[in-house]
């Protein structure tokens, strides 16, 4: 089989080398400097390497986005016109990124794309990985799909790093009855639970966040800068207006149509508090709304009714996960989300059969609640 991995980063990086060591595979891998590709040109002479996406994917049986959720439309931009939708799989891994989604990116509402849940652990046999396929997509390929994860991906990822203590498995959903896969991989029995694992460090994003400026109706980018004053800028770099602020953004800028009159504005959490933003630089009524702990993470925004209801998700710094609406209060449904592992990321949702789960990863699994 042919598969290009786009990114090699952490993510990519275990994807590489587990499937690199099984030998199995013509690999191709992308990177955004050539030093990259060369590291994992030296450890593995038989990786084709590239730093063109759109050439990469060329000829591939599987394409693999394994790049930050925040850069899978400039990737897909990238690929578009070079991807064989009749032929080509798309494996995502990017947090977030749904099918339904990528379809849209690619302009293509029958693509062949899964969305692929795995945990950082994965390369240290830490690992629970989710694989949930587009709707229409057969039950043939998605079993290709597990075996390509589940079998020859993860068994050679035994034995990269001493101390994995536990065994990796993969879950797979499919519409229709809701039927649930899993498929379990031997291990090694190891000492303890590695350090690098227990130590993982969260990936907080420092923009540019693109937004939607309802006045010209393009994308402009917000951008923080060194001194934490706010602009906001056209995707060119022209600005249009900056404002002083006095603390870091907390990884994610959302746009939301709070007065639900077309008019736009750009949401986002800074120490404890949510702030809402106009496209012309000024503070919306009634906000800062104070959430009581400080965020580290967020915001991920939801309109599950699709009336402007808007509620939202953060991870605050007490390694909780917090659950609000637009003016700081918890809905009195919300349980609660906390575990005594490091929560690395925001919750991402999943809907099967009528329900929704939310899916929460941790420093070494992926928990489902």
């Amino acid at each position: 089989m042919k598969i290009t991995i786009i990114g090699a980063g952490n993510m990519g990086g275990a994807l590489i080398k587990g499937l690199a060591k099984t030998g199995l595979h013509e690999l191709t891998i992308t990177a955004k400097t050539a030093q990259t590709l060369e590291r994992f040109k030296a450890e593995y002479p038989a990786l084709k390497t590239s730093l063109d996406n759109s050439e990469a994917v060329k000829g591939a049986d599987v394409i693999i986005l394994a790049v930050k959720p925040w850069l899978v439309e400039s990737v897909i931009a990238q690929i578009r016109e070079s991807v064989d939708f009749g032929k080509q799989v798309i494996l995502s891994v990017a947090a977030n990124i749904f099918t339904q989604t990528i379809r849209q990116q690619l302009g293509c509402d029958q693509a062949k794309v899964f969305y692929v849940m795995p945990n950082i652990a994965a390369e240290y046999n830490e690992s629970m990985t989710f694989l949930a396929p587009a709707e229409g997509v057969d039950g043939e390929l998605t079993a290709k799909m597990e075996e390509l994860l589940a079998n020859p991906l993860l068994k050679a990822m035994n034995g990269t790093l001493d101390g994995a203590s536990y065994e990796p498995f993969l879950l797979s959903f499919s519409k229709g009855n809701v039927e649930l896969s899993v498929t379990r991989v031997p291990y090694f029995e190891k000492s303890s639970t590695p350090a690098t694992v227990a130590d993982a460090t969260i990936d907080i994003p420092k923009g540019p966040f693109k937004v939607k400026n309802s006045g010209t109706g393009r994308t402009n980018l917000l951008v923080q800068q060194s001194n934490y004053y706010l602009s906001l800028k056209e995707e060119d770099g022209k600005g249009i207006w900056s404002i002083p602020f006095q603390a870091p953004l907390t990884g994610a800028v959302e746009t939301i149509d709070y007065y639900a009159n077309g008019k736009l504005q750009f949401l986002f959490t800074a120490g404890s508090k949510l702030y809402l933003l106009d496209r012309l630089g000024r503070f919306v009524s009634g906000f800062p709304v104070e959430l009581g702990k400080e965020v580290l993470l967020g915001p991920a925004v939801y309109d599950f009714t699709g009336a402007h209801g808007y509620t939202l998700m953060v991870l605050h710094s007490d390694n909780t996960i917090g659950y609000y609406n637009t003016h700081g209060e918890t809905p009195s449904s919300w349980k609660g989300i906390s575990t005594e592992e490091k929560i690395i990321a925001l919750p991402e949702l999943l809907r099967l059969g009528g329900k929704s789960y939310w899916a929460i990863r941790t420093a070494v699994q992926t928990q489902i609640f």
